[in-house]
């Protein structure tokens, strides 16, 4: 059996927890990035099939965006997801504009994750 990883980053410890478990229960293995700085050595090593990145609601979602999205990309990126609690329209441009492969607002449907 083939076991598809997923990089996390997520403050919130709990939250981190639940989609762990989550994401296992679907056959994903998930690994969690303590920062943005892990991002680059992470993805040349793990070779993961996504990158999630949980967002802080309000102005630090946008500037977390734009610092992930500054940061130097490689051709291994795998798809980023964004988690954010607040549907602004600022938030889901950002997102796009840095390339996303989506932007799911929180609570995350496991259905629309996977």
């Amino acid at each position: 059996m083939n076991i598809r990883k997923i990089l996390l980053i997520e403050d919130d410890d709990a939250e981190a927890d639940l989609l762990t478990t989550q994401l296992g229960q679907f056959g994903y293995a998930v690994q969690r990035l303590g920062s943005s700085a892990e991002i680059s050595s992470a993805v040349e090593q793990d070779q993961p099939t996504a990158l999630l990145v949980g967002l802080p609601s309000g102005e630090n979602a946008t500037d977390t965006i734009e610092r992930l999205a500054a940061q130097e990309q490689t051709e291994a990126m795998p798809p980023v997801i964004f988690l954010s609690p607040d549907p602004q329209m600022k938030i889901r441009l950002a997102a796009v504009r840095a390339g996303a492969g989506a932007l799911l607002m929180r609570p995350v449907s496991m259905i629309d994750l996977v």
